[in-house]
This record gives C-alpha cells, structure tokens and sequence, in this order.
C-alpha cells in the first residue's frame, strides 16, 4: 500500500510541480520532397534531452526560425503536447517550389541605383538559368546559366550540405566562362572608369568554391579557394595580356539571426582572412585582407520596434597598385547612399531604427491550385538609419577620408525571401538620392 501511495504522489508531483521535460519524440509532417534528416539537423533538442518548462516557448521560436532558415519552406509551424512531464513536439512545414527554369533579363551595373541614375543602358543581361533548390531532397541545389548580354557567363555549380553522415561539412563547386566587351579599369572621382571595344576585352576560366564544417547549429568554418585564367585585351595595351590568379580565404561565421533574409532580432559575426595571387608572365603580385570583421546586433524592443546596429572593418592591403581585377571587391565596399561611387571603406559603423508598419498578413489566393503559391504574404516596415565610415586611402581618391550619410526607407517584405528597398538619403556630399535595391540595408 505504501508503495502504490509513493507511485501516486511520485506521479502528482511531476506532474504539477516538475519544472523539466523529457523530449520524448519530435514528430515532423508536410515534407514531400525534402528528407526528415534535413529538419532534423535544425534542431536545438532531440529526443531524450530535457529542458525546463519554462524554456519551452524559446525553444519552439528557435525551431521555427531554424528550419524556416533553410530556404526550403514557406511556412513552418511548431506545436506540442505534453503528458506528464513527456513533451511531444510536433515540426509541420509547407515546401516551396524548388526547380526554377526562368529566362533572365537584370541590369549588370554595380548595383540598382547607379543603373538607374546613370546613363548606360546597355549595362544588361539576359539568358536562361536553371536553379534547382532541394535537388535531391537533401537541401543541395543545382545551378546551370547560360547568360548573354553585358557581361556574358556560361556555368555550372552545385553545393551538397551534407558530406558526411555526421552532417556537419559541406562543400559548394562552380565552374564558369566569362566574357565582356567593357570592364572598369581604373578609379577616377570616386568612379570606375570603363573600357570597351566591339570584341571581348575580357575572357575569364573560373573554377572555385568552398569546403565547410559547421559544429554547432549557428557557428561554421569555411576555407574558399577559386582560380581564374584571365585574358585582358585593353585598347592602349600592346597585345593580348594573360593573368592567373588564386584567392584563398579562410572565414567563421556565427549567425543567430531569426530570419536572415530580413532579421528583427539577433546576432551576427564573421571574421575572415584572405589572400590574392597574381602573376603575369614573371611578374607576380600578391594582395591581402588579413582581418576583415563584420558584426551586427538586432533587437525587438516590442511594440513593433526593431534597431539593429552594425560595425565592420576591412583590412585591404594594396595601396594605389590596382590591377582590373581588385576593382569588382572595391565597388562592393561602400557604406550606404553612396551607390554612384566607389568609395571603398576601412571601417564603418551603421544604425537603423525600423517600425512594422504592416504586420504580415497572408492572403490565400483559391483560384491558384498548388499550396507552393496560393498563400503569399507580406509586411511592410519603415525606418530611419545612418551610417558613418573611414575611408580607405586608395585609388587614387582626393577629399574627405571621413564619410556619413543618413536616410528614411520603406521595405517590403513578402514571400519566397524576397525583399524591395526604397530610401530616400542624403550624404556627405549634400547628395539628395532615391535608392531602390533589392536586398537589405545590413
């Protein structure tokens, strides 16, 4: 009798007064094409831990994000039930659709703005592309481009996340051909200036990628390397020059953003070093960015406020001697609302202050069939920023080392991680410009 009163007191008390669960199963539907492992491998718990109560909703928010940031659903949805002091946790997803044969037509300027303001039209692609996300249902993606236009490329890539049964590396290949007839060739006011001729000046064999180990559900070690067999046919040079080239780059990443395409809360850090080899005949050259930083915080203050703060550092090594082929890593180097310069920077710091001005809203659209399509939603979200940065002394660029510049934005943010960006801004020039990019501030 004793024991039986001891068994049910035992029961009660876990019960009622118990603070720990034990994961006893993590149940996962809506999954056609893509494999239990690969939700799975997302998870902060797995069956047989045990976690406080009180953790419980935390824990459910990180699932979601986590699988919601392998690109491979629209929709996730994490529930539970709970007896005694068991928790079953039970993962429902809706799957995109993953095989995207699409023509392509996209500006190649370096970036939307400066397409826009600036008068070179012809600065366009167009082709056809295949991207294959999810290519065998273990969240590896397929890539063929056969590309015309302004800058012409022809390639294949293909990344495959799960190398080993550990699942834990990864590696990522691509192969291209590219070809132009115009490519910047020097820095002048802050400007790229161009080179063209009728034929190709540049001819470029690319074959690269990276292998990664990834040991924690946040934290990964990449090393890239990427070779180039490049032949440059400028208009005042003598003949046709030949540059082989090697980048190698070794990068950590910490991510802990909740959603990464457009993150309200979270921290973001990477540190990377890297390294670029040239030669031309028996001249060599080699150009380094030892410590490249960038780190970022975002905050939901509630009440449909979000500030996010960023700082970064960029350790380029290579004085005023540029060769054709430094210039693309410069172009991508400026702080926000200088889109129609180059204006490399060494280090920076950025604030933003967003409000959700639109909550997401999801609207099913019933004359659509297929569940990949007929619920888009969307929110839109408004802000204020500044940004402030030292400017690397290069290129041959005269003026104010210190630079800043401050604006309002309007994002709209909607499904399948897309993301429009409309800002009106002004800089340390007294520029008044209107931006309008497709990806987001930082």
């Amino acid at each position: 009798m004793k024991s039986f009163l001891f068994f049910l007191f035992s029961c009660f008390y876990i019960s009622v007064f118990s603070q720990n669960l034990i994961v006893d199963t993590v149940l996962i539907s809506g999954n056609k094409s893509t494999k239990d492992f690969v939700i799975r491998n997302e998870l902060p718990v797995m069956p047989g831990d045990t976690i406080e109560k009180s953790e419980l909703p935390k824990i459910e928010t990180l699932i979601h994000d986590n699988v919601f940031n392998t690109g491979l659903f629209n929709y996730v949805y994490v529930t539970d039930s709970i007896s005694q002091n068991r928790l079953v946790l039970k993962i429902r997803v809706e799957e995109r659709w993953y095989v995207w044969p699409y023509p392509i037509l996209e500006h190649a300027d370096i970036n939307f703005t400066n397409f826009l303001l600036g008068e070179h039209w012809n600065r366009v692609n167009y082709g056809v592309m295949l991207m294959w996300y999810n290519f065998r249902g273990r969240r590896d993606f397929l890539k063929v481009k056969f590309r015309e236009g302004y800058k012409k490329q022809y390639g294949i890539a293909y990344m495959n996340p799960y190398l080993f049964k550990t699942r834990k590396f990864a590696y990522y290949l691509e192969f291209n051909l590219n070809k132009r007839n115009e490519i910047p060739v020097s820095v002048k006011n802050g400007k790229l200036v161009y080179a063209s001729a009728a034929t190709e000046l540049f001819d470029d064999l690319h074959a690269g990628g990276f292998f990664s180990y990834r040991p924690t559900l946040f934290s990964s070690f990449y090393l890239k390397i990427n070779f180039h067999d490049t032949r440059l046919n400028l208009p005042d040079s003598a003949g046709r020059e030949r540059i082989k080239y090697g980048d190698y780059e070794l990068f950590y990443l910490l991510d802990k953003r909740n959603i990464k395409y457009f993150p309200t809360s979270g921290f973001f850090f990477s540190v990377s070093s890297a390294v670029r080899s040239e030669s031309t005949g028996a001249e060599a050259k080699t150009f380094f960015r030892l410590f490249d930083v960038d780190v970022r915080k975002y905050f939901d203050l509630g009440n449909k406020w979000y500030p996010s703060f960023r700082f970064f550092y960029n350790n380029f090594n290579g004085g005023n001697d540029f060769t054709v082929l430094n210039l693309d890593y410069l172009a991508y180097s400026n702080i926000r609302n200088y889109d129609l310069y180059v204006m490399p920077v060494r280090a920076a710091f950025q604030t933003e202050l967003k409000y959700n001005l639109v909550p997401v809203k999801i609207k099913k659209l019933n004359f659509i069939k297929s569940y990949k399509f007929n619920k888009p939603f969307f929110s839109i979200y408004t802000g204020v920023y500044a940004d402030a940065g030292y400017r690397t002394d290069c290129c041959g660029i005269t003026g104010e080392n210190y630079l800043y510049s401050a604006g309002i934005s309007l994002y709209f943010v909607t499904y399948y991680d897309k993301l429009l960006r409309v800002a009106a801004v002004i800089n340390s020039f007294n520029e008044y410009v209107v931006s309008v990019d497709f990806v987001m501030s930082f």
